[in-house]
């Protein structure tokens, strides 16, 4: 039996029993509502409570998870509320990746559960999620050095005396079943709470389903009123088969969608479902060392364990070769690869704030290292070839057609090891109305022997609170990142590029009332630009891999919501960036692939009467043209979808019953929800057609 069918069936069991012994002392526990060991979200976030993320000189986005909103839907659904962040290759079946404010966002630290960097490829689900943050903007003290769009923060379940169930279908094959077991011990020092989760996974594509299962487990102990020990441990396993993107035919036009939106490409009676089991493993310790002192300690280590074996569509037999063929032809690689993916995060600070005559200071020294290792055992990707050199191939039309496993000996690549490593020293003054802050971070990045670099990073950054509503900042910052690896279609191919230096400045105006909420800010960033240059001597034709001038984005974002009569509630996101580069001979001047011009998010909920059960919530996205090429000779049309929700909340015999339907992308609307540069490809992945859903939730 495999292990994730053992842990599955063990804590199924254990869920039952918990609460079996739960029913059994209900007269003790359910009457408890405030316990020694309080469910505090804000302990787990990168920022702090919703007061500390308001006054804080950047943007910050915090997305409940809600009852109303499907959990067993991909992560890029859900983060589709915020208009600044965008899909970077996430498709079915695989690990799903993004960008905020255009800017790819890096897969060893800018991916964070509780705080705590995680993998982009440990594939974490929304069962056990509480909320999620979205932090954006260059390297800082918040969150350390991240990738210069900002990082997303998932801010788990925190122990909760209550024990619920959860279900979800959809009409394409999804099916959800989640428990959830809280309580506390009889001191009320020790809290627990254990998800389980276990779902049939389908695809818009029809093509076979997978499965999936999850467990988390999380005890907070709080020994005295000086001390919280927060202890998080998930176990997740995914198998499903991937839904490949598409190429340019010829590299010059898009392929048909209505013709390819629902198929899938990669389907070969030798291709199996991509393999995704990883485990989480964290600590955090809160210390209250005087009235004047705080410190903080934290560690966690998370790992990916990943098996592929697929039929990827690549390229073609005559030239352009790192596109489809004009008429739809592709070649067919099988790839596989046994990977390990772990990134070890740990931390220390100590803040300590006091009164200096007229102001307020607090300082925070800190220190960190954050290290990402990566291990490819049996790894390969071969295609077999004819009496004519040309390679085995298919069609994006005639795509049924059983091919010959390719077959090869696969090799160990040399393990990888990049390390972050940070002090940082930050001094905020307060004044009256006015906020001061400085930092400065001695950073360190380690690649390899030759790639590694020390800078210090300065942060500065004013506020002005000119009343208890609002708050207007500006600031300035400088990060640092790991520089790419160039693509296989680059004569340097698979080379390390340096690290790269990152800077910022933006102005930021926040307002805050019982009613209305509104946050906005114009910004300017950049970092080095990497690009392959067309001419040279590779098997493709092109050149090296290389940085050459700057990245510079420049935009505004806006996020609001404002609640009328307490019966209705309008809410919205739009994100205005100018991503360019300059400097360079081959993209000077074109908006950069994949990014928007103008993207947009707007939706209402309503109930008739404010004690009304049925609310309904009426949702649009809109996200404008973007170029499918660097060079912005082929372009995909922006799109708008809409999506509808209702839900239903009430109380039988004090039992909260909470059921949701929706209709995504209701007018079933054609159109190109991501065309990313992804492993030496511009990828093109159709948006997905119109899907139901339907989840439940009732509390024991």
């Amino acid at each position: 039996m495999k292990i994730h069918t053992c842990i599955r069936t063990f804590f199924l069991f254990s869920s039952s029993f918990f609460h079996f012994q739960i029913s059994a002392n209900e007269l003790q526990l359910n009457e408890i509502r405030v316990y020694g060991v309080k469910p505090n979200q804000s302990s787990q976030s990168i920022v702090g409570d919703d007061s500390e993320k308001f006054s804080a000189p950047l943007q910050i986005s915090t997305y409940s998870v809600l009852e109303s909103q499907s959990k067993n839907s991909r992560l890029a659904d859900f983060l589709s509320q915020d208009a600044s962040l965008a899909e970077n290759f996430a498709t079915y079946g695989y690990y799903e990746n993004f960008s905020i404010r255009g800017f790819t966002l890096d897969r060893g630290s800018a991916y964070r559960l509780n705080g705590f960097a995680i993998p982009a490829e440990f594939h974490l689900p929304l069962d056990n999620i509480n909320q999620v943050e979205v932090l954006k903007g260059v390297s800082s003290l918040n969150g350390g050095m991240v990738s210069a769009g900002g990082l997303i923060n998932f801010v788990s379940k925190r122990p909760t005396p209550e024990q619920s169930i959860y279900t979800e279908i959809n009409n394409y094959g999804n099916r959800l079943f989640s428990s959830y077991v809280g309580g506390l011990n009889s001191t009320k020092t020790i809290g627990y709470g254990l998800t389980f989760s276990q779902s049939e996974l389908g695809a818009p594509q029809r093509s076979k389903g997978g499965e999936r299962s999850l467990v988390g487990f999380s005890v907070d102990i709080t020994p005295i009123q000086s001390l919280r020990v927060q202890n998080d441990f998930i176990y997740q396993h995914r198998s499903q088969l991937v839904i490949p993107g598409f190429q340019l035919l010829g590299g010059t036009q898009t392929p048909d969608l209505k013709t390819v939106r629902d198929v899938n490409i990669g389907s070969q009676s030798w291709a199996k479902p991509v393999v995704n089991e990883g485990t989480h493993f964290s600590t955090l310790t809160d210390i209250k060392i005087s009235d004047l002192l705080n410190s903080k300690v934290g560690f966690s280590s998370t790992l990916a364990r990943i098996d592929d074996n697929l039929a990827t569509p690549w390229g073609c037999n005559t030239s352009p070769v790192q596109y489809f063929c004009a008429n739809g032809d592709f070649v067919v690689y099988k790839y596989h690869a046994q990977e390990r993916r772990q990134t070890d995060h740990a931390f220390m600070n100590i803040t300590g704030a006091w009164n200096t005559g007229p102001a307020q200071q607090k300082i925070t020294l800190g220190i960190e290292q954050i290290k990402r290792t990566i291990s490819q055992r049996d790894y390969y990707s071969n295609t077999i070839y004819d009496t004519s050199n040309n390679a085995l191939s298919n069609n994006i039309y005639n795509y049924d057609n059983r091919l010959i496993e390719p077959s090869s000996a696969g090799q160990d690549l040399p393990v990888t090891k990049s390390v972050q490593t940070n002090l940082a020293l930050s001094d905020k003054i307060t004044y009256q109305n006015i906020d001061a802050t400085l930092a400065v971070r001695l950073a360190r990045i380690s690649q390899t022997a030759n790639l590694s670099i020390q800078k210090a990073l300065p942060a500065l950054a004013l506020s002005w609170h000119f009343d208890k509503a609002n708050q207007i900042y500006v600031s300035h910052a400088r990060g640092m990142e790991f520089g790419s690896q160039a693509p296989l279609v680059a004569e340097n191919s698979n080379a390390l590029l340096p690290p790269r230096l990152t800077q910022q400045n933006e102005v930021g105006w926040k307002f805050k009332t019982e009613n209305f909420k509104w946050s906005t800010a114009i910004f300017e960033m950049q970092r080095p630009y990497e690009y392959t240059q067309v001419n040279g001597s590779s098997w493709a034709g092109l050149g090296n891999y290389i940085q050459s001038g700057q990245e510079i984005h420049r935009g505004l974002e806006a996020n609001g919501a404002y609640r009328i009569q307490k019966t209705t509630t309008v809410s919205g996101s739009l994100a205005f960036i100018r991503a360019r580069a300059n400097n360079s001979a081959q993209d000077n001047g074109i908006q950069l692939p994949n990014i928007p011009k103008f993207s947009s998010n707007f939706s209402v909920s309503h109930r008739l009467t404010e004690n009304t059960p049925l609310e309904a919530k009426l949702e649009w996205l809109y996200r404008g043209e973007r170029n499918a090429r660097r060079d912005g000779t082929v372009t995909v049309p922006g799109y708008s979808l809409f999506n509808l929700a209702l839900n239903y909340q009430t109380d039988i015999r004090g039992r909260e019953v909470a059921i949701a339907l929706g209709i995504r992308n209701l007018f079933n609307k054609y159109y190109w929800r991501d065309v990313s540069e992804a492993y030496s490809a511009d990828l093109l992945f159709p948006g997905e057609r119109r899907s139901t859903w339907l989840t439940f939730k009732f509390t024991l």
